[in-house]
């Protein structure tokens, strides 16, 4: 799920939201999430899980991980699929997105770069 920051005292900017459906994986809160287009480009999006927390005390949710999606710079291609590696217990996580769901994430990164 990609949203605008929730927390007044953090950065602002574009967040994108991971939840873990399968109880025994865990996310990885220490690695930053990589995006990669049909044209080798590549970004990382650091791990901003530390925002899920209610208060400093608490524990980080083992299923869930948020990450700064920022303005991606250079704006990926929106006619190009692109693979999203999500990092975890079990090892990097291989997601593909298709040309249209790319296109829809260019839409909004090319919103907020304005």
């Amino acid at each position: 799920m990609f949203f605008m920051r929730s927390d007044i005292n953090s950065a602002s900017g574009l967040r994108l939201r991971l939840n873990a459906e399968s109880s025994p994986m865990k996310l990885d809160h220490t690695h930053p999430l990589v995006l990669t287009d049909g044209d080798q480009q590549s970004w990382s999006l650091a791990n901003l899980s530390e925002e899920l927390l209610i208060n400093k005390r608490g524990a980080i949710p083992a299923g869930s991980a948020q990450y700064d999606a920022g303005c991606l710079n250079p704006l990926p291609s929106d006619n190009l699929a692109m693979q999203i590696m999500v990092p975890s217990s079990v090892g990097n996580l291989s997601f593909d997105l298709s040309p249209g769901q790319v296109q829809t994430m260019h839409s909004l990164m090319s919103a907020c770069a304005e």
